[in-house]
């Protein structure tokens, strides 16, 4: 084997194996990517989750609050018969629409960070199978560039000539006769 051979050889071994390598250390960067973006998915779940309860807490605290005012309303008007009738009646009717219109739109926004929750959640799990299978198309790159190279290392060796059939392809060196210096005389 001539030295060419040897470097071509060696050097489309070495490429193929870097290509396979390469494949592979992308294949591990997009699948690290996968997983991160499913933690920080959950991470923002978990603040959807804490903005919901924040919502149902202001609910709460929004018909503790009616319920106050409305007991407010009944003690200071403890000397009328019917608590509902004229100003005092409509002051209770009030603090009821306004609370419970806030405690709906509370129950609304506790809603709505609910289904973001659940956005969150699939749109992670979605970008995650991208980067699974852009990481599997990585790694079959790898392959197919070593493939290929292999296959041009064996193309350009053929067209060198290939393996010797038979004897040295060197040529001829002439032999030592010592009859022809005059030395044997």
């Amino acid at each position: 084997m001539t030295f060419a051979t040897a470097a071509l050889v060696f050097s489309s071994a070495l490429s193929a194996g870097s290509k396979i390598r390469a494949g592979h250390a992308a294949d591990y960067m997009y699948q690290a990517q996968a997983a991160q973006t499913l933690i920080q998915a959950r991470s923002n779940v978990l603040k959807a989750r804490a903005e919901e309860n924040r919502w149902k807490d202001r609910g709460v605290m929004v018909l503790e609050k009616m319920n106050k005012t409305l007991a407010t309303i009944n003690a200071r008007s403890k000397g009328s018969i019917d608590p509902f009738a004229g100003s005092t009646g409509k002051l209770g009717v009030n603090v009821l629409d306004t609370g419970y219109l806030d405690y709906g739109i509370n129950l609304d926004n506790a809603a709505l960070a609910q289904q973001n929750q659940a956005i969150i959640h699939h749109s992670a799990q979605y970008q995650a199978g991208i980067y699974r299978v852009a990481g599997r198309q990585a790694r079959q790159a790898g392959y197919i560039g070593a493939a290929t190279t292999i296959g041009s290392a064996a193309f350009q060796y053929s067209q060198m000539g290939g393996p010797a059939t038979g004897g040295s392809t060197l040529p001829p060196q002439p032999s030592f006769n010592p009859n022809y210096w005059g030395l044997n005389t």
